[in-house]
């Protein structure tokens, strides 16, 4: 490798990229990657970009490209010939955790609820903390679930004086789920269109059978809790209740990667310099050769990428955050088992060498070698390697640019 090294020319930022330049020698001499397949784990891809860029190959939109194979292997394209993102949140463990803070039981005398009155509760009650960890409520969105009796026995009804007996038919609530910036306009309105679970749905009892996404919502959520009435016949009969049950609420359902790359840029960075291979429309030829300086190292490799951050995210980008950074994902989340869900699934397509420019991250304060342990994900690796000889798994070693991780 030291003979491609004095190829390398100077980028306009080092050390954070690389111009491999128009001299590469192991190119020229046919060291290109082709009839190659190589996998790489990261951020995610600008597809669109020109060193991935693949036609459409339609002769009324020449120009037109076409997104990579999701979830799919596709070996007739010249780059990206899988784009795999695990949805499954429980491989990652990005799956909803209760916040404990964010509960509320319904028992006893303080869960009566009068005939034709409404329970209300916010979450969390100071909306300053919905933006911040473990919440982050404003730009990641949560989960709720919920469940919810309504009893009559033993509570006296509307009609009956108080402890002069019971109203013990069943009765019904609704429950409304809102974001806390639309509770003044559903209270005046009680449009439900404004609710983000079925909150036209009534019954004796109202429970969720799992957690219910929600979108991101800035300061939080309210939970409008009504009493609906009797049951049966006497549907319009108002009845005094008592509320039986809790509400939870969650962090956001995370999944594992998406169809995206990060603000930075991250992983389309990492293709780049690994296997980018300069394609344009034919009208931008001119611009394809000049791009083509900074072709990658194996420029006629195949591509299989696997996507471990969650950056396109709809919910998560249109999220009121001024920073526009997105808390939903801010970190990279690689599936537990690395040999089963990263390795072994590019590997049975044919790729031998699988690249990961990503790794433990050194907190504000902590020395360098905070991260110098062999760990999980270490041996994971090493295990891949050792049931797959031909194969070679690749790593950063760190990310502090020319700063030197000591032993």
């Amino acid at each position: 490798m030291s003979i491609y090294a004095n190829d390398l020319n100077s980028c306009h930022n080092p050390p954070f990229c690389v111009n491999l330049g128009p001299a590469r020698l192991h190119v020229r001499r046919g060291l290109d990657g082709r009839g190659e397949i190589m996998a790489i784990a990261d951020t995610g891809i600008d597809w669109d970009n020109c060193f991935v860029w693949e036609s459409a190959r339609s002769p009324i939109f020449p120009n037109r490209g076409q997104p990579p194979p999701f979830n799919t292997l596709d070996k007739n394209r010249r780059a990206i010939i899988a784009y795999d993102y695990i949805t499954d949140c429980s491989k990652c463990g990005m799956c909803p955790i209760r916040v404990v803070a964010d509960r509320r039981e319904m028992r006893g005398s303080g869960a009566l609820l009068m005939a034709s009155e409404s329970r209300l509760d916010i979450f969390p009650q100071d909306k300053l903390l919905s933006a911040h960890p473990s919440r982050d409520y404003d730009s990641g969105g949560a989960a709720v679930e919920y469940e919810i009796k309504a009893i009559t026995t033993g509570f006296p009804s509307e009609f009956v004086a108080q402890g002069a007996g019971a109203f013990d038919i069943p009765s019904k609530v609704s429950v409304a789920v809102l974001r806390r910036v639309d509770l003044p306009k559903y209270q005046a309105t009680g449009d439900s269109k404004l609710c983000l679970n079925d909150c036209l749905e009534e019954g004796n009892v109202i429970s969720t059978t799992k957690p219910v996404d929600l979108p991101a919502s800035t300061g939080g959520y309210a939970i409008i809790i009504k009493n609906m009435g009797a049951l049966g016949a006497q549907t319009d009969s108002p009845a005094h209740i008592q509320l039986n049950g809790y509400l939870q609420m969650l962090t956001a359902r995370k999944p594992c990667g998406d169809e995206a790359d990060d603000d930075m840029g991250h992983g389309t960075h990492v293709v780049g310099v690994a296997k980018g291979e300069a394609d344009t429309p034919s009208a931008l030829e001119d611009k394809k050769r000049a791009a083509a300086t900074s072709n990658g190292v194996a420029p006629a490799a195949q591509l299989i990428f696997h996507d471990i951050m969650q950056n396109g995210d709809v919910a998560c980008l249109a999220a009121g955050d001024e920073g526009g950074i997105c808390n939903k994902v801010n970190r990279m989340t690689p599936p537990l088992d690395l040999q089963r869900d990263l390795f072994a699934k590019a590997h049975n397509a044919g790729a031998r060498v699988h690249l990961n420019a990503w790794g433990c991250k050194v907190p504000a304060g902590e020395a360098a070698e905070y991260c110098n342990y062999y760990g999980t994900d270490a041996a994971d690796m090493d295990a891949f390697m050792h049931a797959n000889p031909e194969s070679l798994v690749v790593t950063a070693v760190g990310d502090a640019g020319g700063h030197i991780l000591k032993s």
